[in-house]
C-alpha cells in the first residue's frame, strides 16, 4: 500500500523500481485505490481495478495490463509504503456495515489478486 502526498492511496503490486541513479519512481499495478481521510486517518477505497485486470487476463491481453493500468509514482510524492493485509484492514472498521463491505472487499482482494498474479507470472 502506498500513500502519496495528496492523500491518495494505492493498493497493488510493484511492477518496476527506477534505476538507482535515474529519476526515482516506482511503477505499480493497482488493485484498489482511494484516499486517506485527513481527520479520521481512515482509508477509503474508491476504485477497484481487479475486474479490469481479470478482463484483460481472460481475453489474452496480459501484456496490456501494465500499459493501460500501470501507475508511475515519483519517489518524491510518496509519504508511506506499507504492507497491506486485507484481513487486518477489515478488522479496523468499526460499524457492522463497514465490516460487511470490507469483508467483501477482502474476499475480492484475496481471491482476485491471488488468481490474477498467478496468471501474470505464467
Amino acid at each position: 500500500m502506498i500513500t502519496i502526498k495528496s492523500s491518495k492511496v494505492y493498493i497493488g503490486y510493484v511492477n518496476k523500481i527506477s534505476e538507482p541513479l535515474a529519476v526515482s519512481y516506482i511503477r505499480i499495478i493497482p488493485n484498489f485505490s482511494g484516499y486517506k481521510d485527513k481527520e479520521k486517518l481512515t482509508i477509503n477505497i474508491t476504485t477497484k481495478y481487479t475486474d479490469v485486470i481479470k478482463y484483460y487476463l481472460e481475453n489474452d491481453k496480459k501484456k496490456e495490463i501494465d500499459e493501460k493500468l500501470g501507475i508511475i509514482i515519483p519517489a518524491s510524492e510518496i509519504l508511506i509504503v506499507s504492507m497491506f493485509d486485507s484481513e487486518i484492514f477489515g478488522r479496523f472498521n468499526n460499524s457492522k456495515e463497514d465490516k460487511e463491505n470490507t469483508l467483501t472487499t477482502s474476499q475480492i482482494i484475496l481471491k482476485g489478486v491471488s488468481d490474477i498474479f498467478k496468471d501474470l507470472s505464467k
